[in-house]
């Protein structure tokens, strides 16, 4: 069997995050029953970190797991992306999930999209 790439669009709008409003997010997701769990997959997302940030950490975790944590002090906007164990992921639903845990300021996380390797 062929091996492709393939990818689920997580969110396509901007949720915003802080301490002392909303710290977490979770989105929903669906793999395909021919997804490779054994190859790698990528997540990748728009970020913006304002307010101004101090010390404000984050993290997304995918089915429970903290697939990249980050901690900002100074306002950034970026897309970035982040290999992880394609194990991580199940077939049919999953879920990515996005917590504030420490600091000031805010994140604006948007167009969250999850690659990974489909049997064809």
């Amino acid at each position: 069997m062929a091996t492709v790439s393939d990818y689920a669009v997580v969110s396509d709008s901007t949720t915003t995050l802080e301490i002392g409003g909303d710290v977490n997010q979770t989105f929903t997701f669906t793999v395909p029953v021919n997804v490779n769990l054994g190859q790698r997959a990528v997540a990748t997302w728009r970020l913006g970190a304002e307010g101004p940030p101090q010390n404000l950490a984050w993290n997304l975790r995918i089915n429970g797991t903290e697939v990249v944590g980050f901690r900002h002090s100074q306002d950034r906007f970026a897309a970035l992306q982040e290999v992880f164990q394609g194990s991580i992921l199940r077939v049919g639903s999953n879920d990515a999930t996005v917590t504030v845990t420490a600091g000031t300021g805010r994140i604006e996380i948007s167009d969250i999209v999850i690659h990974f390797q489909v049997e064809v």
